[in-house]
């Protein structure tokens, strides 16, 4: 089997060191909330990066409505001190 995932690298001044995330969107049991998860690799060597966490989150079509829409367009926020990335409600610890 070959699997396949997108992997976006993290852009900040704010950020000590490099990271990547992959993310992913699935239904849930309920079909108006959807579970997010984002994992989280930090670079150790040049384009080299180790799995550094996972995040997980269930969301609402209603009441996250614009964490989906931030996180499907991929526009994330870096905190000021670059520990955490954010899709609106939606925080993913970096360190």
């Amino acid at each position: 089997m070959i699997f396949s995932k997108e992997i976006i690298t993290i852009n900040s001044p704010l950020l000590k060191d490099n990271y990547a995330i992959s993310q992913d969107i699935t239904d849930s049991a309920s079909p108006e909330k959807h579970i997010i998860s984002i994992s989280v690799y930090k670079e150790i060597y040049p384009l080299l990066y180790k799995h550094h966490g996972m995040e997980m989150k269930l969301v609402s079509r209603k009441e996250d409505a614009e964490t989906i829409s931030l996180f499907n367009k991929k526009i994330y926020t870096i905190s000021e001190d670059g520990k955490t990335l954010s899709y609106g409600k939606l925080i993913i610890p970096l360190e």
